[in-house]
């Protein structure tokens, strides 16, 4: 082999070797030219390779299972994160009618009471069928369940997109409306009164019809406060009933 020049090295040569036990190893010879108190010499380096291949083989094995364990973390983050909207969603739902509950409605009522829309009329429609007791007692308590679902579905058939409405506790149902002109929302009252006075609920082979009041106030700046909102609105059939009497 040639060597020159101090310092200088030969590429390394790879050869097999064996341990004292007759064990095979790679292993590479380095040979470099140097001086040894003055005299030149030679430089010979035997590098065992097998530790450094398993190091290197343990190193990305770990990386692998590394990987794979993050990997496992943010799927069941994903999942988690989806339960946790999930739980959340049916938690503000009335299982029911798929309407909002009314927690959750007044919750809404108050945020929409925030937030202005100067081009459109809002109001707050307090919906309630009359005497359902007498439904629930012709019906059984079974059936009046399915009545009321049929109620919320009648309601979500005529409401916009936009529209908001709830279950908003027994019988009773509450509708955030925007409508261009107050005497569309008026209009729209009188028109789901008739549609529900001529439909025919039916639930467990049972069926019976409805009469519903429907009250309503304004959401302006007269009604900031949700919960005279709220009564506004309940109170105002039976204002309009003793206004004609």
């Amino acid at each position: 082999l040639k060597v020159t020049g101090k310092g200088k090295t030969v590429k390394p040569i790879k050869v097999k070797g064996k341990h004292g036990k007759g064990d095979s190893f790679d292993t590479t010879i380095e040979i470099a030219r140097t001086e040894v108190e003055g005299t030149p010499a030679l430089e010979i380096l035997i590098r065992d390779q097998s530790g450094i291949r398993q190091d290197e083989s343990q190193i990305q094995m770990q990386t692998q299972v590394q990987h794979q364990a993050q990997t496992q973390i943010d799927l069941l983050s994903q999942k988690l994160a989806a339960s946790v909207q999930q739980l959340s969603t049916v938690r503000n739902l009335d299982l029911l009618t798929g309407f909002i509950n009314r927690i959750h409605f007044v919750e809404v009522l108050r945020q929409q009471l925030m937030q202005k829309k100067p081009n459109l009329v809002r109001a707050l429609l307090y919906i309630k069928p009359h005497r359902f007791s007498s439904v629930s007692e012709k019906v059984g308590i079974i059936a009046s369940d399915g009545i009321i679902k049929g109620l919320a579905d009648l309601i979500r058939e005529n409401i916009d997109k936009d529209d908001i409405a709830a279950r908003f506790g027994g019988t009773v149902f509450t509708v955030i409306m925007s409508r261009p002109k107050l005497k569309d929302i008026v209009s729209w009252a009188e028109k789901f009164q008739a549609v529900a006075s001529n439909h025919v609920f039916e639930s467990t082979g049972k069926s019976t019809s409805l009469n519903c009041s429907i009250g309503y106030v304004l959401l302006d700046e007269l009604h900031q406060d949700a919960e005279v909102a709220l009564t506004r609105a309940e109170e105002a059939p039976q204002l309009a009933r003793e206004e004609e009497e």
